[in-house]
């Protein structure tokens, strides 16, 4: 948990006419992830699978080295999510999205794409069909 952007938060309470409520740590993101009108996180394998399933409109952010560069750059080139370079950018894909740009709705469908209802269903059936025919 970023304290200092957590006060800072906490202090806004709104940005124009959105109303902000900043959360702490919790096991059970997907919820927040339901009610929420866009997503701005770290782009690991969670996260973006619920943002998919949700059709939200994601902002990376705070990416870390390996793995979620590599989906950031992923994302970025396939237009399923905004990738501000820094805090400058980042406020302004916020104010962006505020003011309802197409762009985001955009996102939100196209990462919606990616989603695959019946992938887990898939994915066993060929692991089970793999370790059998061994």
């Amino acid at each position: 948990l970023n304290r200092e952007l957590f006060k800072k938060l906490k202090e806004m309470k709104y940005m124009g006419n959105v109303k902000i409520i900043p959360f702490g740590y919790h096991e059970n993101t997907a919820v927040f992830y339901a009610v929420s009108d866009c997503v701005i996180g770290k782009p690991g394998g969670v996260t973006l699978f619920e943002v998919a399933a949700f059709s939200k409109p994601f902002i990376v952010w705070g990416t870390l080295p390996g793995q979620e560069e590599k989906n950031a750059r992923f994302l970025k080139r396939h237009m399923f999510a905004a990738c501000p370079k820094d805090e400058r950018e980042l406020k302004e894909t916020i104010v962006s999205l505020i003011s309802g740009k197409e762009y985001f709705k955009r996102i939100a469908h196209n990462i919606s794409t990616i989603h695959k209802k019946d992938a887990p269903l898939k994915i066993s059936g060929y692991v089970l069909k793999n370790i059998n025919s061994g």
